[in-house]
């Protein structure tokens, strides 16, 4: 929150009487200019007409009085300066902007000096709020350098003149040229004595330079200079509110909190510092007290749009989607400067919810926005669509690469290079080990999907050659898989609580040789703590299938997921595994066969034909996928396809489009989610599974062909499209992935039309899972392991961790670790029993949270 505009009107005012009490001692000192005869006593009759006019409100008369006195006597630059301010009363600003500028013209002639440098400097600060208040409309071509260029010469004219550097300020930052707007700040404090200034005065130069030093990434500096204001300033509640949104920035939550409440206490009225606190909470995980606050934000000021965004937030994390969908559309409608933001939510809700009536054309708005973004110019400026929801959203590989990057160099800056790690072998580790220390990074040790692809991998990793280490970046939360991951590695540290710097420290003192992110920029991640270097090699994995933006020295692939052809995609050096890129938990999780043996009646399924079936969100299905999944199923007979609601608010928008196209309700089946310990055995009542194509199913995609259903799948050219194909690979059943949405269609319709077909699938399926290591969590692990050593092998060869991409040979990988297998492994469902853990005795960590 920046509060120019209340500011600036203040400032007027005063310049304003200013102005005015310059011209009478003008007057007085020299009427008219120039003698008591002919044309100059009419113009000065005139001129006083004028006045008269002015003083009633009678514009319109006044400006005529002021043309005929500027017609007589059109030497004297009084009548020019009171015409100007008629014109402008009257809003024609462009015909008072030529009468300042008349005036200003003649300003060194003698019978114009009268007034000394006071008038002079009135009437340019006049002028250049005048260009700055007309170019808003686009009335002035470069308004605003126009504006920044008159506030300039009103402080050569008197250079303790205050409020004219605080407008010179203004027009910069308005203009986004952030560094001439804080060295003209700085200005402010070095020409203008503190002992002249009033404390609000000086506190809210301070506050300036605050927001400058924030837009220029500069953030320790910027909340320094907050911190000055409120020294000079306690009462200053607008700098507490921006202190509080640093404090968010950096994940400090709880300082974030302290600095908004203490805002609110100062300003029970302070709209903006309520909205803002609504979001910290919102992050420390109160979602009621955050929809509350936000929304009491708007009731104080019903005109903020970016309040309404918030709300529109705080709605959405509470799971109210459709009344945050209204929230992003009010936004909108106020406007206001997080306008983008607000456009680019409200196209992701609507297409979460299957809202897809102006879908393409918001789209292209979207990559419009975010292509602006990217511009130097926006540097300081986050995207309006930050990289996990990004996934939704059909951005061209590059932008999308460029937006993650953006975002994590927009952190880089935040992260101060004293605190970084040394990463050279010199580092007190040894280069050549014989058993590598390795952690994993996740907030996603539980009842995630992350967790349950790496549950038992974890326990399946051989402690003689590797230590593992767990680093939670959640709050546990006590249940049996958030506590089995726990004693499933040899040390465990949380660092949820702390701050990013405070965490580094910690993860550091592990001295792992290689940390394996598992959440890039999924909720919960942790930039900070990455940048920081806290090993030597970073590697980025599972919970974020794409580029990390330079977070990461490696990610983890293979050669169906990431070809060759697309490496430019990506900032890391890639690591191609033999096999699937992909680990899962599901003959650990899920063995075959099922226990439970569903029938099709007990979800209200179809109990002949050919069912058709997607098991993801819905926020996947694009209009052009779902036009052809609605002709496969009318191409076929006795078929129908079968969906979950998920969300169930997206039920009534998706069935709108189903009748659209045609498709008649009872072949169309929608269910709740599926139970978590028989989801499996449930979806194998189907007979075909239908991939996503913009973003593939993975987690779904494994529980799909563990099912043992045929999988048909397209793929595209980034990361998240690929899954599917680097699955079917390793299971050895390629026959059912598309070249063309085409394609696609042609294969599931061939699939409904004999059912032998299906029952062949499903065979070859069944060899898939039998005969392939797709599924064996444990081959995974060696050749995982393996990597890892390539990769220490590398970096102790070279003294850096990014140099070119690994591949870990199938032969290698056999040869290593081959009389090795995991023991005493827990299958991890509440059905069966817990049994004790290999990898020796554990120790946590606790250390106390640092700010």
């Amino acid at each position: 929150m920046k509060s120019k505009s209340s500011l600036s009107l203040a400032l007027l005012l005063l310049l304003c009487c200013l102005d005015s009490s310059v011209q009478q001692k003008k007057s007085k000192s020299k009427r008219g200019g120039g003698g008591d005869s002919g044309a100059i006593l009419k113009a000065k009759f005139a001129a006083q007409e004028g006045a008269a006019a002015l003083d009633k409100g009678n514009f319109q008369l006044a400006m005529s009085k002021y043309q005929r006195a500027v017609e007589m006597d059109p030497g004297y630059s009084d009548y020019h300066t009171q015409l100007a301010t008629a014109l402008r009363a009257m809003g024609r600003k462009d015909e008072a902007a030529r009468s300042y500028e008349a005036a200003i013209s003649m300003m060194d002639e003698p019978r114009n000096k009268a007034g000394g440098d006071q008038y002079w400097a009135a009437v340019h600060i006049n002028l250049g709020y005048l260009y700055a208040e007309g170019g808003g409309g686009g009335l002035f071509e470069g308004a605003m350098a126009l504006a920044a260029e008159k506030f300039k010469v009103a402080t050569q004219l008197i250079p303790q003149f205050g409020e004219a550097y605080t407008y010179w300020g203004n027009a910069y930052q308005e203009m986004g040229r952030w560094q001439e707007a804080l060295d003209v700040f700085m200005l402010l404090l070095e020409r203008v004595p503190a002992s002249s200034m009033e404390v609000e005065k000086q506190a809210t130069a301070h506050f300036h330079i605050a927001n400058c030093w924030g837009a220029l990434g500069k953030t320790d500096k910027s909340l320094e200079a907050y911190k000055e204001a409120t020294r000079i300033n306690p009462k200053f509640a607008a700098a507490y509110t921006n202190m509080g949104t640093i404090h968010q920035g950096r994940k400090h939550n709880e300082l974030a909190r302290e600095s908004l409440e203490l805002a609110v206490k100062i300003d029970p009225e302070l709209a903006e510092a309520y909205t803002n606190l609504g979001i910290a909470i919102q992050d420390l995980g109160d979602s009621e007290t955050a929809v509350r606050l936000t929304e009491l934000a708007i009731r104080l000021k019903p005109s903020m749009g970016a309040g309404y965004n918030n709300w529109g937030r705080a709605l959405e994390n509470s799971q109210q989607l459709e009344k945050a969908l209204e929230a992003y559309k009010l936004a909108l409608k106020h406007g206001s400067s997080s306008f983008a933001d607000a456009f680019c939510a409200k196209v992701y809700l609507e297409h979460f919810l299957c809202g897809w009536n102006t879908l393409s054309t918001d789209m292209r708005q979207v990559s419009k926005y975010l292509e602006e973004n990217l511009h130097p110019s926006q540097a300081s400026n986050e995207p309006c669509v930050q990289p996990f929801r990004a996934f939704a959203y059909p951005l061209s590989p590059i932008l999308f690469m460029n937006v993650t990057k953006k975002v994590v160099d927009q952190e880089r800056v935040r992260v101060p290079a004293k605190s970084m790690f040394k990463t050279s072998p010199a580092r007190h580790l040894d280069p050549r080990v014989d058993r590598l220390r390795v952690g994993y990074m996740s907030a996603d040790f539980g009842g995630h999907t992350v967790g349950s692809l790496i549950r038992n991998l974890l326990k399946m990793h051989n402690r003689h050659r590797v230590e593992i280490f767990g680093i939670g970046m959640m709050k546990g939360d006590g249940t049996e898989w958030n506590i089995d991951m726990q004693t499933s590695v040899d040390r465990w540290l949380n660092i949820h609580a702390m701050t990013d710097h405070a965490a580094a420290f910690a993860v550091d003192a592990l001295e792992a040789h290689i940390l394996v992110d598992l959440n890039g920029h999924s909720k919960g991640s942790r930039m900070g703590v990455l940048l920081r270097r806290p090993a030597p090699i970073l590697i980025a994995y599972l919970g974020y299938p794409s580029t990390s933006g330079g977070l990461a020295d490696f990610l983890i692939a293979d050669k169906w997921v990431a070809p060759p052809e697309t490496e430019h995609l990506y900032y890391e050096k890639l690591v191609f595994l033999p096999y699937s890129y992909f680990v899962n938990d599901h003959r650990q999780l899920y063995p075959r066969p099922f226990e439970h043996s569903p029938t099709r009646q007990e979800y209200k399924l179809p109990s002949s034909g050919i069912i058709f079936g997607n098991f993801g969100q819905l926020y996947k299905v694009e209009p052009s996928l779902f036009d052809v999944w609605v002709r496969i199923i009318k191409r076929t007979s006795n078929t129908s396809l079968w969906l979950l609601k998920f969300p169930k608010e997206a039920v009534k928008r998706l069935l709108k489009e189903a009748d659209k196209r045609g498709l008649p309700r009872d072949r169309l089946v929608l269910t709740s989610l599926l139970p978590i310990d028989s989801h499996l055995a449930i979806k194998a009542v189907a007979d075909v599974a239908l991939d996503t194509n913009m973003f593939n199913g993975h987690t779904t995609g494994a529980d799909t062909l563990w099912s043992g259903l045929p999988l048909v799948s397209l793929s595209g050219e980034q990361m998240r499209s690929r899954a599917g194909a680097s699955m079917a690979y390793a299971l050895g059943v390629t026959r059912w992935l598309a070249r063309s949405l085409e394609d696609y269609e042609e294969i599931a319709v061939r699939l409904a039309s004999k059912p032998e077909a299906i029952r062949r699938a499903k065979e070859e399926m069944e060899a898939g899972i039998r005969d392939s290591t797709f599924f064996d969590t444990a081959f995974w692990a060696k050749g995982f392991e393996r990597s890892w050593f390539l990769m220490w092998e590398a970096f102790a060869a070279e003294g850096k961790a990014q140099s070119h991409h690994l591949v870990a040979s199938r032969e290698r990988l056999e040869e290593y670790g081959s009389d090795w297998e995991p023991q005493n492994l827990m299958i991890g469902t509440s059905r069966h029993p817990r049994r004790q853990t290999p990898g020796g005795p554990k120790v946590l960590l606790a250390i106390a949270s640092s700010h």
